[in-house]
């Protein structure tokens, strides 16, 4: 119900009455113009308006933060002055066109025009000092791109002006046709291998043919939603209410999960195709205060800046969340098997990350009991180039033009140099020093899929081989060969494999749902076996039982029928907290423990400890066995998403993964008694301890000590900066002075080695620096170990990517979850619902193509270093910090493995937004709120290009969500800018 005020064209709105019973009210002043808000729980925003112009100039949240905004006598903004303090600017010039772009991180992108009358900018140059150039029709579309390098993109369109192709370096092509109604109808690559769209009357897809005959077809309700979609003889069917909302899923098996919605059409009941029940319970303001997943009641808090400050379970204290006064976040904390467990962030003056921080501690005697950090520099261009984890030389990418990779030093060490073609892509890799360095070489097909990768050992040569659907279908060695089976709905459904004397073929089988059969070859009698809730209760090996959050609780060797029964089966049992993590872990035999481990984690759901004890002699001497008194304790460190550190009491173990994704790159490993040479105060802890003139310790400024430990640096290689000798000169102090305030410093003895890994980024060699195959391995599709030689006797614990091994139970630690390999599953469900897949266990059922790292959705090879990608395409619209980045290439992943407009990455966004766990809302915690906007952007666009306008192209679905996210509130410019950099991107990074 709405309530207005005023008269004529005075009259507006001043208050809103929804279907809850909620009220906003909104305030005018004499000119009509909007001037303050007070949402439903009487929190008021103030808007400040040009007296002149009306346009807004402050904004006063609730919280009494301001954001303030400038702008120049053309009405055009010219700044943003945010509540931390920092700035962005724009410049124009005198037409009003855009000329400059600075971020709040200090980066400032220029823009150029060629002719006084264009409207769109002809060059551009970024942060770095790149340029690039742009040429335009008449018409305002792109014609030509010229990237940092001088390699260009040609674009082509038909009268109608549609694009229909685009022509990229090394011969790569993409060719589009539409029908009289200006619809996709085709789109062909280089290859002349196409995929073809069909429509009925009202213009939705009806049925997607692609380049290999595969069909996949979708039915439509007389409102254009899509009702159900077929693919390979599977079918998914939604089921709406009368106000169009999904109230019902029914996947491949034919069962259902179900939707309740309140009046303001928020999720507040989810039933799982197992029976789960989960319910969700909001504020006046909408936010989610309260979730309910069967007996767990969680509770959500925020401040007045709606910020989570803590979480509650069971009544139980969760994580609590700190923010300083700038309003970033410096620590998530929480308890964890007894622990205190807390995260803490440190920034420098411009806001952007420098450190992240794992501290463990004992909460009752306040012992610290594990702690790492690791660091991260910024280049003078504002690119994260630089990171050093604990008791580890810093590792540093170096790079040309916009970003893109040119190489890696390991301390003082070069280590590794890429070359790279026309499209950026890499060609050749030198790892190591000295005439004897490994080097590889790689090519690639017309369609810009990896061909080979060749290297001075020739048994690690391979060579890629791809059907017309582009679907991977043979890899060849020196040894054997693979061979690849696919159902039409592109599952991995067997694996042939020959060589010398070697002949074997493994068949994988899954129910509609994908969930994991016996092999048909031996067990006919289950190709027809359905598992309804998805929860495997057994197969040949196993039988498994499950608790009603659909956890695997116990796994016991199954005994086969007219076996003489021994009781000495195996029995696997798994214990977890509030939040699903697998903590407790173990495995009986003849009645007695074999082996059991605890399990430790961060607020963000990052395990940092492991304590496994083992059956093992109880002294030399004796022959008897005995669970170990003592647990064998593991420590982790970590960058963000990616494991970077294993400490043991024998060793630390740390990994370099290459940019921009979870492929290892470079193993170092240091014993224990070299650790101890690690043992030293850095210049910047030396002047913290000491403190002042009173003996007291003082704390230095992040941004102070990032500038300390980069002088330590130089001082250490006796190469002091001129940057650096004008900044002690201006404090009063000399480069002698503070050598002299070094501490003694040896440094320890590492072992090295360089990863070779296979198109997903799993190991398959360690190469030491002097060029020597130290360590090689064979897998299985799904990551099973099949084969090892280990001459160094090295324990090389990386799986796919993401994914370590636990020699205990022999899972897989997948970052949020936990895998089995021998059933290619995950053991509980997924935290982010329906985001992850309508089947909550599986991992990606083509698993030489698509990998899932995080342990929550599968995502392609696409995805590799497209972290570079996103920086570098940002920098002419906007600069985005890494971040962000990474951000976008999560989004654009996501919407690129659309098949059809039933996908669990297309509806499973849109339906199970709601539904994030924990896991999934920490990590948005520390997420600035304009990638939120975005991302909701993103989100929003997609559903309504699929429901709405019937798009079912996953490449132009990507399209819609990249452009979403960088045009959310750009000006027509700036869109135009980013919409051509997107297309010119996705024109040729295709899957591999």
């Amino acid at each position: 119900m709405l309530h207005t005020a005023g008269e004529g064209g005075l009259k507006r709105v001043v208050m809103k009455v929804s279907a809850d019973g909620s009220v906003t009210c909104s305030e005018f002043d004499p000119a009509g113009r909007l001037k303050a808000q007070t949402d439903a729980a009487g929190r008021r925003t103030e808007y400040s308006l040009h007296m002149a112009s009306g346009l807004v100039t402050a904004v006063t949240g609730p919280d009494g933060r301001t954001v303030r905004y400038g702008y120049n006598s053309q009405r055009q903004l010219t700044s943003t002055t945010f509540p931390d303090g920092l700035r962005s600017t724009r410049e124009y010039d005198e037409r009003g066109r855009l000329t400059a772009e600075t971020t709040r991180t200090g980066e400032t992108t220029r823009y150029s025009y060629d002719r006084p009358d264009n409207e769109l900018p002809t060059g551009t140059e970024d942060p770095t000092g790149s340029h690039r150039a742009m040429g335009w029709s008449h018409y305002g579309q792109i014609q030509a791109f010229t990237d940092c390098s001088g390699y260009e993109t040609r674009y082509e369109y038909d009268r109608f002006g549609q694009m229909t192709a685009v022509h990229r370096e090394e011969g790569l092509s993409v060719y589009r046709s539409y029908n009289s109604r200006g619809l996709l109808t085709a789109v062909m690559g280089s290859q002349g291998h196409g995929t073809h769209y069909d429509y009925n009357d009202a213009g939705d897809v009806t049925t997607v043919t692609g380049p290999d005959g595969s069909r996949t077809e979708t039915q439509y309700d007389g409102w254009g939603k899509a009702l159900s979609t077929t693919q390979g003889g599977l079918m998914r069917r939604m089921e709406y209410d009368l106000a169009g909302r999904v109230i019902a899923l029914v996947n491949e098996n034919g069962s259902r999960s179900e939707f309740t919605w309140d009046a303001l059409d928020r999720l507040t009941q989810q039933t799982g195709f197992d029976g789960r029940v989960q319910r969700y319970g909001y504020d006046l303001t909408g936010q989610r205060v309260r979730s309910e997943d069967e007996d767990l009641v969680t509770y959500w808090r925020y401040d007045a800046s709606d910020r989570l400050t803590h979480r509650t379970v069971n009544g139980e204290p969760a994580e609590h969340w700190q923010y300083d006064e700038h309003g970033w976040l410096i620590e998530v904390s929480h308890l964890s098997e007894g622990l205190r467990v807390a995260v803490h962030y440190g920034y420098d003056d411009k806001g952007r990350l420098v450190s992240e921080r794992q501290t463990v501690t004992d909460p009752d005697t306040g012992i610290l009991l594990w702690e790492h950090e690791t660091q991260q520099e910024y280049s003078e261009q504002g690119l994260a180039n630089r990171f050093k984890p604990d008791g580890q030389p810093p590792v540093e990418w170096l790079t040309y033009g916009s970003g893109y990779l040119a190489g890696m030093k390991l301390g003082d060490m070069p280590l590794v140099e890429y070359t790279r073609d026309r499209l950026h892509r890499e060609v050749h890799r030198r790892l190591g020093t000295g005439a004897d360095a490994c080097e590889q070489s790689t090519t690639y097909n017309l369609g810009g899929q990896l061909q080979s990768q060749r290297l001075n050992h020739p048994q690690l040569n391979r060579e890629y081989g791809y059907d017309n659907a582009g679907r991977l279908v043979r890899i060849s060695g020196p040894q054997q060969t693979r061979e690849y089976r696919y159902s039409e709905a592109g599952r991995l459904t067997g694996v042939h494999t020959t060589g010398s004397g070697l002949d074997i073929t493994l068949l994988y089988a899954t129910d509609p749902a994908g969930n994991r059969l016996q092999d048909p070859e031996f067990y006919p009698e289950s190709s027809s076996r359905v598992w309804g809730d998805n929860c495997i209760t057994e197969d040949a090996q196993y039988l498994y039982r499950y608790d009603k959050y659909g956890r695997l609780t116990e796994k016991t060797d199954r005994i086969p029928e007219r076996v003489i029964q021994k009781h000495d089966e195996r029995t696997h049992r798994y214990e977890y907290d509030n939040q699903h993590r697998l903590v407790h872990y173990v495995r009986t035999q003849y009645g007695e423990t074999q082996a059991e481990g605890r399990y430790v984690y961060d607020p963000l759901g990052r395990r940092v400890c492991k304590r496994v004890w083992k059956r093992e002699p109880v002294h030399w001497s004796d022959t008897r066995m005995a669970l170990s008194a003592r647990p064998y304790v593991t420590w982790y460190g970590w960058e963000g998403d990616r494991l970077t550190t294993i400490q043991t009491a024998q060793s630390r173990v740390q990994t370099v993964y290459a940019s921009g994704s979870f492929t290892p790159l470079v193993r170092i490993e240091t014993g224990a008694e070299e650790l101890e040479k690690t043992n030293h105060r850095s210049l910047a802890e030396k002047l913290e301890q000491e403190g002042s003139e009173d003996g007291q310790a003082v704390q230095l400024p992040t941004a102070l000590r990032a500038m300390l430990d980069r002088l330590e640096g130089e001082l250490r290689r006796n190469a002091v900066s001129e940057v650096s000798r004008a900044w002690l000169a201006g404090c009063g102090l000399t480069v002698e002075q503070m050598a002299g305030q070094l501490e003694p410093h040896d440094e320890p003895e590492r072992k090295l080695h360089l990863y070779h890994c296979d198109q997903r980024g799993l190991p398959l060699a360690l190469i030491t620096p002097d060029n020597a195959v130290a360590w090689r391995a064979e897998y299985d599709e799904w990551g099973n170990l099949s084969g090892e030689e280990n001459s160094e006797r090295l324990e090389q614990l990386i799986r796919l990517p993401g994914q370590q091994y636990d020699d205990e139970s022999g899972l897989y630690y997948n970052r949020h979850r936990y895998y089995n390999p021998g059933q290619g599953r995950y053991i509980t469900q997924d935290p982010i619902g329906l985001m992850g897949g309508w089947n909550p266990y599986t991992y990606p059922l083509n698993p030489v193509r698509f990998v899932d790292p995080s342990g929550l959705q599968g995502i392609g090879s696409f995805g590799k270093g497209y972290a570079d990608y996103c920086g570098a395409m940002s920098s002419a619209v906007t600069r985005l910090s890494p971040e962000d980045a990474e951000t976008v290439r999560y989004n654009m992943e996501t919407m690129h493995n659309v098949y059809n407009p039933l996908s669990e990455f297309v509806f499973g966004v849109s339906v199970g937004a709601p539904l994030i766990s924990i896991n999934a809302l920490e990590l948005g915690a520390a997420t600035p709120i304009t990638i939120a906007d975005r991302s909701a952007a993103c989100i929003n666009d997609v559903a309504n290009a699929l429901i709405v306008e019937g798009e079912n192209d996953a490449k132009n679905l990507t399209l819609t969500c990249a452009k979403s996210f960088f045009n959310k509130d750009s000006g027509f410019l700036q869109g135009k800018v980013s919409d051509f950099l997107i297309d010119s991107l996705f024109s040729y990074k295709q899957k591999q």
